[in-house]
């Protein structure tokens, strides 16, 4: 079951505990970082329960390995909102409006996770269409 969460004042607290909660685990991404199937890795992480909704985006944790170091993989799955309401609005203008939200809405969950994690390795942002997702997966080396 997925949890939901919209506090900003908890959601450092629900990132923590996923963190911890995914060292722990033997939740694990096995391979090239740069190649992975989003969308099995949300199927595999949904399967093992540990999906939350933070700001009505998904998020999964993953233990894997990044440039020879054990590291953890935040992957945001952000839907991609295909209408916008207001008709009056000329295409051009619908789509730079879907894209500013969107680049938005990216760095407030930036943000959010830097807030905790204080810095991170690695950040990657891609499009799917045919998913119709923006995936947003940011990587931490894990301390030892």
């Amino acid at each position: 079951m997925v949890q939901q969460h919209e506090d900003e004042n908890y959601i450092p607290k629900i990132l923590s505990d996923m963190y911890d909660a995914t060292i722990e685990s033997d939740l694990t991404l096995e391979g090239d970082v740069d190649k992975i199937d989003y969308c099995k890795a949300l199927y595999k992480a949904t399967a093992a329960n540990k999906v939350n909704k933070i700001k009505n985006l998904n998020v999964c944790m993953f233990n894997c390995e990044f440039n020879g170091f054990d590291s953890i993989m935040v992957l945001f799955a952000i839907p991609i909102n295909s209408e916008t309401e207001d008709d009056s609005i000329q295409p051009v203008e619908k789509q730079a409006t879907k894209d500013k939200n969107m680049a938005e809405k990216i760095m407030k969950i930036i943000k959010l996770v830097e807030r905790h994690f204080i810095t991170l390795d690695d950040i990657k942002l891609e499009t799917r269409p045919e998913e119709k997702f923006t995936y947003l997966r940011m990587i931490k080396k894990v301390a030892k």
